[in-house]
């Protein structure tokens, strides 16, 4: 099934207290459980001309690569597969928490029964922000 995902701002971002994640820049998120990493660097990225912006790159795919394979590795492999069986584009758990991020698939909320009962429940304002250490959970981050 293709997934139209939307990817907004968040309704008051501006009056929201120490909320730093802003999905206009580069993050990664766990479909299973939510949880969301964006860090300081992503969100203030060098300019395109700067010299730093190959290494920065670089370095920002390595961080998000070691982030995302941290992450799926908490969930074991069944809920993976039943993620992919289902179709959707994420589970219920973590569609409540992408929510109120400005993150949801318009296809879920049509296709899928859980789905529009989780956003039905979900906060209108995050709960949480998105992991923003630059060691999250212990990860080993290369660095020169």
């Amino acid at each position: 099934m293709r997934q139209v995902i939307f990817q907004g701002s968040i309704v008051g971002r501006d009056q929201l207290t120490n909320l730093e994640f802003n999905p206009t820049f580069f993050f990664s998120g766990c479909l299973i459980c939510g949880e969301v990493y964006q860090t300081d660097e992503d969100r203030n990225p060098p300019t395109v001309d700067d010299p730093e912006y190959g290494p920065f790159l670089i370095n920002q795919k390595e961080r998000h690569m070691a982030w995302r394979n941290k992450e799926n590795n908490r969930h074991p492999e069944r809920v993976h597969r039943q993620l992919a069986i289902s179709g959707q584009f994420c589970t219920p758990e973590a569609a409540m928490k992408l929510a109120p991020l400005g993150l949801f698939s318009l296809t879920d909320i049509v296709m899928s029964d859980e789905i529009q009962a989780a956003l039905k429940e979900a906060p209108r304002a995050p709960s949480t922000d998105a992991q923003h250490d630059i060691n999250p959970k212990g990860l080993v981050v290369r660095s020169e």
